[in-house]
């Protein structure tokens, strides 16, 4: 019994094989110059691959892909276990998330770059207020708090604002600190207002 699986052609090449070759996915001379692409199923056993023997065949292909998934899972596991557990400071000058920054705990220090006013309506506790328009008189505060251990993250209004930005850099600049990170989102990112 032949079940054509409908793979047809005319070339001229196909019509020198046998009407019906002793395979077990073989060709089959259909009509004059043509070709199928048969599979056998039954018949006997020196002739067509058994159900058994196809049964083993995909239990073997079944077997071998799940070894391959195995063999894929097991880095991909460990890699996200490491980059979950991994929280080390991102390189100085760009943004954080929050997450990221709470992560780090007691090892940050929180800087305010708003005014005065928006710093007294509220602010994240334990952050020390630190703008351009009061750089010369904040500063002595900021470095009364500051330890050179501490990673240092400026937050503002969020969106776009740019006064964040603006005291890292100066930060960075003027007194040669490098951990210093921008929280992205800023002060619309926090969550306990």
């Amino acid at each position: 019994m032949f079940f054509n699986a409908a793979l047809r052609t005319s070339r001229s090449d196909f019509s020198k094989l046998p009407a019906r070759a002793d395979f077990p996915f073989g060709f089959e001379n259909v009509a004059a110059g043509s070709v199928g692409f048969a599979i056998r199923a039954g018949g006997d056993s020196s002739s067509a691959m058994s159900r058994a023997r196809i049964g083993e065949v995909i239990s073997q292909a079944l077997r071998q892909l799940g070894a391959l998934f195995a063999l894929a899972l097991v880095p991909a596991l460990i890699s996200g276990a490491i980059q979950l557990k991994w929280r080390e400071a991102s390189p100085p000058g760009e943004e954080v998330v929050l997450s990221m920054a709470e992560s780090w705990g007691d090892k940050v220090l929180w800087v305010d770059a708003r005014s005065r006013a928006k710093f007294e309506r509220g602010h994240i506790a334990g952050a020390v207020l630190l703008n351009e328009d009061e750089w010369d008189r904040l500063a002595p505060a900021f470095f009364d708090a500051w330890m050179p251990d501490k990673i240092v993250v400026v937050y503002c209004d969020g969106g776009s604002c740019d006064a964040s930005h603006d005291v890292a850099r100066r930060l960075r600049n003027d007194f040669k600190i490098e951990n210093v990170h921008v929280l992205k989102g800023g002060w619309d990112a926090w969550p306990r207002k």
